[in-house]
């Protein structure tokens, strides 16, 4: 599995970094394995100047013959961010994996059945249309 953590605008601890891989990586990981997955967490300052500081943890999960998976989270602590987006993630990305397995438990074969016609009988009766023709009694609604 290819992991990138990428900080803009923000200087990340390598403390903060290895802590979004763990975190991060761990989720995709128990879940698809580590085959040809690329996982990109972006980890910016949305900080305007102007009232709370905000840091935003973007999370991009690519999987091979799927749905890039995309995660955003915007939080005041970068550590809290990053767990709320791994909880997201795994979410996401155990979501795609049961569609994946019931997609293919829906690709099954058309079951056929060998039934002679001539053994078929409706409710008793050898006409058909003795059954469209019978009428039922229908009793007034009370008021």
């Amino acid at each position: 599995m290819d992991f990138k953590v990428r900080a803009h605008s923000i200087q990340l601890s390598a403390e903060d970094r290895d802590y979004a891989e763990k975190k991060i990586g761990k989720a995709v990981q128990k879940i698809l394995g580590s085959d040809g997955n690329n996982v990109d967490v972006e980890i910016s300052n949305l900080d305007s100047g102007k009232g709370a500081h905000l840091t935003r943890v973007k999370v991009n999960v690519y999987v091979p013959h799927a749905k890039t998976i995309s995660v955003h989270v915007d939080n005041p602590d970068v550590k809290a961010g990053i767990d709320v987006a791994a909880d997201k993630i795994w979410r996401a990305v155990k979501r795609l994996r049961q569609k994946r397995r019931d997609s293919r438990r829906n690709h099954t074969a058309p079951v056929t059945m060998d039934v002679d016609p001539a053994e078929q009988t409706f409710s008793g009766e050898d006409d058909p249309a003795a059954i469209s023709a019978e009428r039922l009694p229908i009793s007034p609604t009370p008021r």
